[in-house]
């Protein structure tokens, strides 16, 4: 199976992201725009991870859950995870890294966590948008460890970028790299080469998608999990409406998530998907 891919998302948790881009937002209009696995990447944060599951599974979107990560270097990095809980815990163990200043929200914008209905959960106070303590080599490792898809993000842009803060792609245990156009050596390091919407905004959603081929097998099995578990209708439980790691990893969506299910396709798009991504020209 041909499907459409985009890896570089943010949702109006990232302080840099319109509050129009709620996870369902996100999710219609990836949709609408023919993709079809989609992550979901704020920075040095995943508290709107919840609320992606349950949008993706209503509108027949595979999902994926991350974090996109700015290091020491002021790199930003990629850690895609294949279940909301795994993202949820990578976030809860960053949050510990991340210096604790006061975000500034008429200099950066709120950071809303909402539920699948667009209800505003809490506005963080913590700003979400500084440079972690970790160096590229401990976030990838961690991330890694973790069992994410690690991938340096937008590797040829002039801010923020493997190119713009280190001028070469240093070893990792990376999984591939994003770009936003053809990369040499330097760069890539061999690794696939991906492109990712960066988006911000929704009309940013799949403007650099990519495609990839999975198992239709795996695929399909992963949507009719997705379907049964959307039937179900698991909403945030009242004890949700905070802005801590702990309840949301212990909730009813993380409980029923099919983790069997996307763990397969996961692994698919880590061993055949990104080997042979087509990013160029972009579709």
């Amino acid at each position: 199976m041909t499907l459409k891919a985009d890896l570089h998302n943010h949702s109006c948790f990232s302080p840099c992201g319109d509050l129009s881009m709620s996870p369902s937002v996100i999710s219609r209009t990836a949709r609408k725009r023919g993709l079809k696995l989609v992550a979901l990447t704020d920075h040095n944060g995943a508290l709107n991870t919840l609320a992606f599951a349950v949008t993706s599974a209503r509108d027949g979107i595979l999902p994926l859950f991350g974090l996109e990560l700015e290091t020491l270097e002021e790199v930003h990095l990629l850690a895609v995870f294949a279940t909301p809980r795994e993202a949820l815990e990578f976030g809860q163990l960053m949050f510990r890294y991340l210096p604790k200043m006061p975000l500034d929200s008429v200099r950066f914008g709120d950071e809303a966590v909402v539920d699948a209905d667009e209800q505003v959960l809490g506005l963080h106070e913590i700003w979400f948008g500084a440079s972690l303590d970790l160096s590229l080599d401990e976030a990838a490792m961690m991330a890694k460890q973790g069992g994410a898809l690690v991938i340096p993000a937008h590797v040829d842009r002039p801010v923020n970028s493997i190119s713009s803060q280190l001028g070469f792609l240093p070893d990792g245990p990376f999984d591939a790299v994003e770009a936003i156009r053809p990369v040499g050596a330097a760069l890539s390091g061999g690794l696939p080469v991906i492109t990712g919407s960066d988006a911000h905004f929704p009309e940013h959603i799949g403007r650099r998608a990519f495609s990839m081929e999975l198992p239709d097998s795996l695929t399909s099995a992963l949507n009719l999990s997705l379907e049964a578990f959307y039937v179900k209708s698991w909403r945030f439980e009242p004890e949700l409406e905070t802005l801590d790691y702990k309840r949301f990893i212990e909730s009813s969506v993380c409980r029923e998530y099919p983790e069997e299910e996307a763990h397969a396709v996961f692994e698919a798009v880590r061993r055949e998907g990104l080997p042979g991504a087509a990013a160029f020209p972009f579709s």
